[in-house]
């Protein structure tokens, strides 16, 4: 898979970057530590151009997420080239060479394609000023690559596909560190519940334990209370551990009951204990000779006590800890869900009616709303055109609106009148202080900035000349409509799909009227009005035809 520009790349997209001679640079960023955005300016509209070191240049049209900080060098490039115009650009053997102003005020931004790429910016004599990475002389290896013809797209421009491929590789990226960051999660929460599942059977292996001691130190109680008198006696005659081991040697050759003793340590003995019913059991009890049985079978039990709430207690634990789990593994599978479809945003292109607020009235109509005083001011100067309607509300704060007529003009339909100027008394102060205020409207050449002599407009103020026509009181209500944009291919899937539809319901009322051939237009017409297949076709109709304007 090709990872950077070659030779052809790099002509192609010089020619595609033509378009940004003359544009002014208004800022640089960077994406990373080999990755520059420059955003310019022309008069028409606004460009983005990334180069990344040794990869690529060209016109970015994707949403890219930008450092928090500038770093040095794209501190340097700011600082030489931010309003300056770009006059021109020479691409060569992998080599872009973007001349910044003329004369002694230009500078050079260089790219290079090739090895592991640089970029280096310089003065109109080419005095490097700055450099992304210093070269050295063993820095000179070159990879060929092997040209291979495959399946195509075709695009408008270079730097549209050149964009869409680069995007379409980093969405795979991060497709990729998703499932990795998944899977260690899901490993690390795995080993939390093997761990911890782990000490709850060796907290249950000591509570039985635990149980059956003390429940044999019970049922032997003669005989261990014996075996620790005989060691207690020998212990209060100042003998030795060694002479104990010898006498318990000597008990052991006579079958003495004190030869059930396995091990005499510093006052501890081990002695091997069984229950009547069960003499194939054996079991190793390890004694305290300074108590008695009772009172070791009490430690026991005491032990087995605290296991047994050490348990519960991390039952408890578990089950709160299974909630959390439970939590984090719909969090991970819903990140993961929607790292699957990473991809980065392609940028829309904005009308210019988006920076206000507005909206389609019922009959089709283009209301548009100023947020501000500013936007009052640019909305009625810049964008109030012949045969349009001004809206306006008495109260304090209200907000200019304006209609848009169609082309061709004609009246203004009273229902979109109606929906402006309910608009323009909700946009007012009348909303927090529900009272409901007039609204009127006037022709666009009664809307003048001209105050009358001696009079002062304020910002985004007007002043109307002739009659204002008042509406009736509107309600203080609003709605909102989420409006959903598609992109071609979805559109495309959707239009093939509702037609499908349409092809099976008209099928449908084909059949529908054969059956019912026989019987007089009205009667028909009333029975398919009645299963409502008309309705369903004409509703396809208009869905697809929504799909194709969106």
């Amino acid at each position: 898979m090709k990872s950077r520009f070659t030779t052809i790349d790099v002509s192609a997209a010089v020619n595609d970057l033509k378009i940004l001679e003359g544009a002014r640079i208004i800022n640089v960023y960077d994406i990373n530590h080999k990755t520059y955005i420059m955003k310019l300016s022309s008069a028409k509209e606004k460009f983005l151009l990334l180069f990344e070191s040794g990869i690529r240049i060209h016109r970015a049209y994707h949403d890219y997420q930008k450092s928090s900080f500038p770093s040095n060098f794209s501190v340097k490039l700011r600082k030489h080239l931010n309003n300056r115009r770009l006059v021109s650009q020479l691409g060569m053997d992998r080599i872009v060479d973007m001349q910044v102003d003329e004369g002694e005020r230009c500078f050079h931004v260089i790219v290079e394609l090739y090895d592991r790429g640089n970029i280096v910016l310089t003065d109109s004599s080419y005095t490097i000023l700055n450099i992304l990475r210093p070269r050295s002389e063993k820095d000179t290896d070159v990879r060929l690559v092997v040209k291979e013809r495959g399946p195509y797209k075709k695009f408008e421009s270079f730097s549209e596909a050149v964009d869409a491929f680069c995007a379409a590789q980093d969405a795979q990226k991060q497709q990729q560190t998703a499932l990795r960051v998944e899977k260690e999660a899901m490993k690390k929460l795995e080993n939390v519940k093997k761990d911890q599942f782990r000490r709850i059977m060796e907290l249950e292996d000591s509570r039985d334990m635990n149980m059956k001691m003390a429940d044999l130190i019970i049922f032997n109680q003669d005989l261990v209370d014996s075996a620790v008198a005989i060691i207690s006696r020998a212990i209060a005659q100042k003998a030795s551990w060694g002479q104990i081991k010898e006498m318990h040697r000597k008990a052991a050759e006579n079958g003495d009951q004190v030869a059930r003793i396995k091990f005499v340590s510093h006052n501890r003995v081990i002695i091997v204990l069984m229950f009547a019913c069960k003499r194939r059991s054996r079991w190793d009890v390890p004694i305290d000779v300074g108590m008695t049985a009772f009172s070791n079978s009490r430690e026991l039990y005491q032990c087995m006590k605290a296991a047994t709430e050490k348990v519960c207690k991390n039952f408890l634990l578990n089950s709160a800890n299974k909630a959390i789990k439970n939590s984090e593994a719909k969090t991970h599978n819903a990140i993961k869900e929607v790292h699957s479809r990473v991809d980065t945003a392609r940028v829309r292109k904005k009308m210019w009616f988006e920076e206000f607020i507005w909206f389609i009235s019922s009959e089709n109509y283009m209301v548009i709303v100023g947020r501000d005083a500013d936007q009052n001011e640019l909305l009625v100067k810049r964008y109030l055109r012949p045969g349009d309607i001004y809206v306006h509300a008495d109260a304090h704060g209200a907000a200019s609106v304006v209609i848009r007529n169609k082309k061709g003009g004609g009246p203004i339909p009273p229902k979109t009148m109606t929906e402006a100027a309910q608009m323009a008394v909700c946009s007012s102060s009348s909303w927090s202080s529900h009272i409901v205020s007039n609204a009127w409207w006037v022709y666009d050449y009664q809307v003048s900035k001209v105050a009358p002599s001696g009079e002062y407009l304020v910002h985004g103020s007007f002043m109307i000349r002739g009659k204002k026509n008042f509406m009736p009181r509107s309600p203080l209500q609003l709605g909102f409509g989420i409006l959903f944009r598609v992109d071609e291919v979805s559109v495309t899937n959707r239009r093939q799909k509702t037609l499908k539809a349409k092809n099976i319901r008209k099928h449908k009322m084909d059949k529908i009227r054969r059956k019912y051939r026989d019987q007089d237009d009205e009667e028909r017409e009333m029975r398919l009005a009645a299963i409502g297949a008309r309705g369903i076709i004409d509703s396809c109709c208009k869905f697809a035809e929504l799909l194709l304007f969106l």
